[in-house]
């Protein structure tokens, strides 16, 4: 979900739940009124029920205050406007702490370097190829063929998830784009290098591979993103046929 900055269906359903809570305090129907205080009492005495349910709900958000006088109109309307606002400002803050934890996590760790905002991934929108934009979503998710991946699968150590090719080296995102010296990626490698490197926008931060790589996947250049999606395909293509 990070890469189209959509935030979990979990948010909206607390969302419709508090909503729904606030309409049955708006409700004319003193039969509605009635179901409501009975609910609030039962919460009252340790008995599980809707109510109590949503006092969880609003402790956990920062607006438990708001609870108790959500049955004047002024406040109800206030809850709603607040209450998405104040769910996906608290998802963002999780998302941050989370992307710190993520650098200690083998499977994560490359994800952490590539996306560092909550937003949606601008080369979903301008990568026409459905080909080379999966293909570029894969190498930024972990989710492709190249040896450091396959090897989990296979239960192997990190320092086991060698290139089939060249054998020197893990087979990691860096070995595999950036570095591999066997002549099929060179040769896919120099050709797409050559015309990035023509480009007017075109600096690399770093000689770093790790720093070039980042700068290519979080690239938003239009050009730069063709690019590297189409680099990111045809190496995904190398290892897919490997793996078949």
């Amino acid at each position: 979900m990070s890469e189209v900055g959509k935030y979990p269906i979990t948010i909206k359903i607390i969302k419709l739940i508090c909503k729904f809570y606030v309409h049955l305090l708006k409700s004319p129907s003193r039969i509605v009124q009635e179901v409501v205080n009975t609910d609030k009492a039962l919460a009252a005495e340790g008995f599980p029920s809707y109510y109590s349910y949503i006092e969880r709900i609003f402790d956990f958000i920062g607006m438990k205050h708001l609870l108790y006088m959500c049955d004047t109109y002024e406040v109800s309307n206030q809850v709603e406007f607040c209450l998405e606002k104040t769910l996906t400002k608290l998802y963002d803050k999780k998302w941050i702490s989370d992307r710190i934890l993520f650098s200690s996590n083998s499977k994560l760790e490359f994800f952490s370097k590539v996306k560092s905002e909550f937003e949606f991934a601008e080369y979903l929108d301008v990568v026409k190829n459905p080909n080379h934009r999966a293909a570029l979503t894969k190498v930024r998710i972990s989710a492709h063929k190249y040896p450091i991946e396959t090897g989990r699968y296979r239960k192997l150590k990190r320092e086991e998830r060698e290139c089939p090719l060249c054998c020197r080296e893990i087979g990691d995102e860096e070995h595999c784009i950036l570095r591999c010296p066997h002549p099929f990626l060179t040769d896919i490698r120099c050709s797409i290098t050559a015309r990035l490197s023509s480009l007017e926008g075109f600096v690399p931060e770093s000689t770093d591979d790790m720093d070039e790589l980042c700068y290519l996947l979080k690239n938003k250049d239009k050009e730069i993103m063709h690019l590297t999606s189409k680099l990111c395909f045809k190496i995904q293509e190398i290892f897919q046929e490997l793996t078949c």
